[in-house]
């Protein structure tokens, strides 16, 4: 005689990702390498930040990848400011904008 089966109820079962639930995370990482991969730029970075906030407060299954993402672009912001702070205080911007 086979057993009857059990159903359970209450279970906890993962639940898949909504295909929106990490959008604004996942934007701020991939801003943050197209950032470091093609070059500083001072705009793209300030969106990639901007999507990680938002996403660290919309999002709460994405909080991690949206950590990640503000951290990358704010590495990518402070190479920007450190660059523009040596070509300034080496005379080389000068030199670049007044041939």
């Amino acid at each position: 005689m086979t057993s009857p089966s059990r159903v359970r109820t209450g279970a906890a079962t993962p639940q898949p990702d909504e295909p929106g639930e990490r959008f604004l995370g996942i934007s701020s990482v991939v801003i943050a390498v197209v950032s470091l991969v093609c070059g500083f730029a001072l705009f793209p970075p300030l969106v990639g930040v901007i999507a990680g906030l938002l996403g660290r407060q919309r999002e709460p299954r994405g909080h991690a990848i949206a950590a990640w993402g503000i951290a990358l672009n704010l590495v990518v912001l402070f190479g920007w400011v450190l660059l523009l702070a040596v070509l300034v205080l080496t005379g080389t911007l000068t030199a670049l904008l007044h041939p």
